[in-house]
């Protein structure tokens, strides 16, 4: 409980209770700004020695299915037209994007935890959500198979079905009315699945739950409010855009007054292609930047949308508060 004052009369409000979309925004932006430097910390340690570790990793097992392939005649050309061709082709794409999406949840895992312990008011540190990032490996990992199990025969479906027409169009994509319809609805039933499974990795990395019982969770905490969801989804969405492009405007802003001063000063040729590839060196680490500071927003944004729904639909919100309760009862005995 916590004290707020309104005109002159003092009122006891619950500090875990179901939130407007407002409130949700308001309390992702407090805890991102008071955690910020935690999650740029780990968003480095990330980014320069766990990815990189990673795609070495994934090189070198590409490297030896590549000299497999090659010793048993997988890749030789008699392959090329044949069922066997393409199914070890899908299996290796599959690979490939599944290895590419680990690596994003991975790095969304940990920033959760971050969110989450801000949200309940738990004390974080870098360690710990280091710590936690690598003990949620496999849960992360099983949350993404299963979405793969699901969503891979439907994708399969609709892309052979666009193959064909293209293929018996002679490879005019585009000029098939039936293809385009197939892309719109394969998008609409992409955009349906991604929305309805929006909090399978928090419901794996903080309800302990493995493969298609992280979907289910998911799916009922998103039952009945679907478009509320994907709205406040969009709307995460939007707020990262506005925000990035803030940021890049903003550096804009200054590097038009910086060549208005230096156009004003009749900087020589010779200097202004020295200052074009010092702006060029800049460019990288201001993206990288920008990239460190954006990047948990949506994550925190959909970590206290997450436990806003947990609230509506379960009560966990009185959970909290009860736990809050006995916990100070046991401290003031």
């Amino acid at each position: 409980m916590y004290k707020k004052r309104e005109g002159g009369v003092i009122i006891l409000t619950r500090e875990f209770r179901i939130m407007s979309i407002s409130e949700i925004l308001d309390k992702a932006l407090s805890i991102y700004k008071k955690y910020l430097g935690t999650l740029i910390l780990y968003l480095l340690i990330i980014y320069s020695i766990i990815i990189p570790i990673a795609i070495v990793a994934m090189f070198v097992f590409f490297f030896c299915f590549s000299i497999l392939a090659g010793v048993t005649g997988i890749a030789s050309m008699q392959y090329e037209n044949s069922i066997f061709f393409y199914v070890v082709f899908g299996v290796i794409f599959t690979i490939f994007y599944t290895f590419v999406i680990s690596l994003q949840m991975i790095q969304t895992s940990g920033i959760v935890n971050i969110a989450s312990s801000g949200f309940l008011n738990k004390k974080i540190t870098l360690g710990k959500a280091l710590k936690d990032t690598f003990k949620n490996i496999l849960k992360v990992l099983s949350v993404i198979i299963a979405l793969i199990v699901m969503i891979l025969p439907v994708a399969l479906f609709f892309v052979g079905n666009i193959i064909a027409i293209t293929n018996n169009l002679g490879g005019e994509l585009f000029d098939s009315f039936i293809s385009i319809i197939l892309i719109i609805i394969f998008s609409l039933i992409l955009i349906y699945f991604v929305t309805i499974h929006a909090f399978a990795i928090h419901s794996a990395i903080l309800e302990n739950n493995y493969f298609f019982k992280a979907l289910k969770r998911s799916r009922q905490l998103v039952k009945n409010n679907f478009w509320r969801v994907l709205g406040s989804l969009m709307l995460c969405g939007l707020v990262v855009t506005v925000i990035s492009y803030s940021i890049y405007a903003f550096f804009g802003i200054i590097v038009g007054f910086l060549y208005i001063i230096f156009r004003f000063l009749n900087i020589e040729e010779e200097i202004w292609s020295i200052l074009l590839i010092l702006g060029n060196f800049i460019r990288i680490p201001v993206q990288i930047l920008v990239s460190l500071c954006v990047a948990p927003i949506g994550s925190t944004l959909t970590t206290v949308l997450y436990y806003n729904q947990r609230f509506k639909k379960y009560g966990y919100d009185l959970e909290l508060e009860i736990s809050k309760l006995e916990l100070n009862f046991n401290k003031s005995e």
